[in-house]
């Protein structure tokens, strides 16, 4: 059992070996990595994979598509050194693919999700049981916004004397 359990991947380390960063890039691929802008829904991972293996060996292409807006689509290239990414940019950036003008970025370290430890998971806190056993309405409830101010009433106006 422990060594089936040694050949399991930690959660943040690929079956490949390596520590990764996000969803879909190992620490060591990062400068190969590159990110894809702008192609339409029809492009698929295997049209990219065409276009960029004309400058440099593909390791992983892949697309997603953005859950909020289905027309918005990105795709992310590994390239498999650096200098064939950065040949990729200057070759591949602002060309046209599927009638779309593409726009190919270096995936940079800010814009990858780090993982979160998981020693450090958020705990929420506890409901407190109200008199019929369920769960209290203030816990329920989304958390008040201040009172709002009341303007404050004018001071009473002076009558002029009448000449």
């Amino acid at each position: 059992a422990a060594a089936a359990a040694a050949a399991v991947p930690a959660k943040n380390e690929s079956r490949k070996g390596g520590e990764r960063i996000g969803p879909m890039f190992r620490k060591e691929n990062v400068g190969c990595s590159l990110w894809v802008k702008n192609i339409t829904t029809m492009t698929r991972a295997n049209d990219l994979k065409t276009v960029f293996s004309n400058y440099g060996t593909v390791v992983s292409a892949k697309i997603v598509a953005s859950p909020k807006q289905r027309e918005k689509h990105f795709g992310y290239i590994t390239m498999q050194t650096e200098e064939q990414a950065t040949n990729c940019i200057q070759h591949i950036h602002r060309s046209e693919l599927h009638g779309r003008i593409i726009l190919v970025e270096k995936v940079k370290l800010d814009k990858v999700k780090k993982p979160a430890p998981s020693s450090s998971a958020p705990t929420l806190p506890k409901k407190e049981p109200t008199k019929r056993g369920g769960t209290s309405q203030s816990s329920r409830s989304r958390p008040k916004s201040p009172p709002k101010q009341q303007p404050k009433p004018l001071p009473p106006q002076r009558k002029k004397p009448e000449a």
